[in-house]
């Protein structure tokens, strides 16, 4: 569930993407206002699933003329929350399991990190739908895959709001904690390989 956490690299690319839209761009440079935006985790298993929220910490995104220059984005593993237990103590050890070296491993690993390689207009994208395919790499308890994925970009006035969903497969991480891909017999406790995120990218010229 841990990988929807990636999704906040993920975010960081869609900011990008909708700098290059902004034809009118004044400033090369953006930062992430990480207070602003939202990045959600959903991980599910055989018997249910989890929700929860994870925080960006740093990104910038720059841009020469109206395209593209660069970007990235930093999320901060250690700030991963649990939105669906009520129980503080099942709570506390649901997120401290997924802080744990079976998931993330923050305490060595207390960073992941997106890096943008390409932003490209989706043809005949409708008003209010994804209009940016966005590729990238992201980086998680040291690996570096690549990720791909459609986003909805809004810009107002220096401002840029990116949307999108994303899924990946958390195995290709190392994390396979619960995979029915890599544990025999684990029947009803397997959880899902593919992990969903939701977020709100929210980064302003500075």
């Amino acid at each position: 569930m841990k990988k929807m956490l990636l999704t906040g690299f993920a975010a960081i690319l869609v900011a990008v993407s909708a700098i290059a839209a902004n034809p009118k761009a004044e400033n090369g440079k953006y930062t992430i206002d990480a207070k602003a935006s939202k990045l959600k985790w959903v991980g599910k298993k055989v018997t249910g699933e989890h929700t929860g929220y994870i925080s960006f910490k740093s990104g910038v995104i720059t841009t020469k003329g109206n395209s593209i220059a660069s970007g990235n984005a930093v999320v901060d593993m250690t700030s991963i929350t649990c939105t669906d237990l009520t129980d503080a103590e099942y709570n506390g050890k649901l997120v401290g399991h997924l802080k744990a070296e079976d998931f993330f491993d923050v305490a060595k690993f207390n960073e992941s990190e997106f890096k943008l390689n390409t932003i490209t207009p989706i043809s005949g994208a409708k008003e209010g739908a994804n209009n940016y395919t966005v590729k990238g790499t992201l980086t998680i308890k040291g690996v570096t895959q690549s990720i791909e994925f459609p986003a909805k970009v809004e810009i107002k006035g220096k401002t840029l709001v990116v949307r999108a969903d994303v899924t990946f497969d958390r195995t290709k991480y190392g994390i396979k904690y619960g995979s029915k891909s890599f544990v025999e017999g684990i029947g009803d406790k397997a959880i899902s390989d593919e992990v969903q995120l939701s977020f709100a990218l929210v980064a302003k010229a500075s």
